[in-house]
């Protein structure tokens, strides 16, 4: 389809925006979106043109920075179907004082070891992979495994990933170094996501047994009972974001019904000569 035509106007800006198109590889090479704002971008107001029906993950790969702190976060490759364009979106979390980056934690003088937590979904302004990591200070890094989301009749919908986040966020507002931190953050949306699509074809990219969440000595990861219950919260929470956006198109397509009918009413009457 023609760049400047409905390939551009008809899609969500948030995650394809118009940058795509020409590739920008000056200024700033992504922007930053919070999980309850992008929740309800995607699921309040329903609008066709937001594409949500057609927007989906195709891949996800869980990734480790190679120095500093080896923070760790997700990174994904989203899809409009509809339109055919594709981005990269960096997930991951951090918190109000920390800045990612080749020193990793940053030096803000306190000794607490809690702070409000900053989940957020960087989405890359060109596309380009390897600009989107380090315009967010994540380069250099290793990808310990990758998802495939292979299945055509049961696709990840991007809605319903950005669902299970927001609510993670919203029960986690604290980073606690210690345990609620970007290594168990990474790990318990990579488990959710596992078994919400247990079809989903996992690679392991270096197969080092334990690397994942690992700093140091130490090992932050999500037990078993916290990933079950997480999931089972997230699937309510998705199965009810699906019901109101089916309600959304339903009463959409009534009122639209409605309008025709009105309209065809009205040029009837018009042909009839009635005033």
């Amino acid at each position: 389809m023609i760049p400047g035509s409905s390939r551009t106007t008809s899609r969500l800006h948030a995650i394809f925006p118009l940058s795509l198109d020409i590739q920008a590889t000056s200024g700033r090479l992504h922007h930053t979106l919070q999980p309850n704002i992008l929740y309800q971008t995607l699921t309040y107001h329903y609008h066709p043109d937001k594409h949500v029906e057609s927007t989906i993950v195709k891949s996800a790969w869980y990734g480790k920075q190679t120095k500093g702190v080896e923070h760790e976060f997700i990174l994904l490759k989203v899809t409009d179907t509809v339109v055919n364009v594709n981005n990269y979106i960096i997930l991951d979390r951090n918190h109000t004082s920390h800045k990612v980056g080749d020193s990793g934690w940053s030096t803000s003088g306190s000794a607490c070891s809690s702070w409000g937590a900053f989940d957020s979904f960087k989405v890359s302004s060109n596309g380009i992979e390897e600009e989107l990591l380090g315009d967010c200070g994540l380069w250099h890094r290793e990808y310990l495994e990758k998802l495939r989301f292979e299945r055509k009749e049961n696709p990840l919908f991007f809605y319903e990933l950005v669902t299970l986040v927001d609510l993670i966020s919203e029960e986690n507002p604290i980073y606690d170094i210690t345990q609620k931190n970007c290594y168990w953050f990474a790990g318990l949306i990579w488990e959710c996501l596992r078994k919400m699509r247990p079809s989903a074809k996992m690679v392991k990219i270096i197969d080092t047994p334990g690397k994942k969440g690992k700093l140091g000595p130490l090992r932050y990861f999500p037990d078993l009972r916290e990933i079950d219950e997480v999931h089972q919260r997230g699937e309510r929470r998705i199965m009810e974001t699906k019901s109101r956006l089916m309600l959304s198109v339903d009463v959409r397509s009534s009122v639209a019904y409605c309008l025709a009918r009105e309209l065809t009413k009205l040029h009837q009457i018009g042909e009839l000569g009635y005033t």
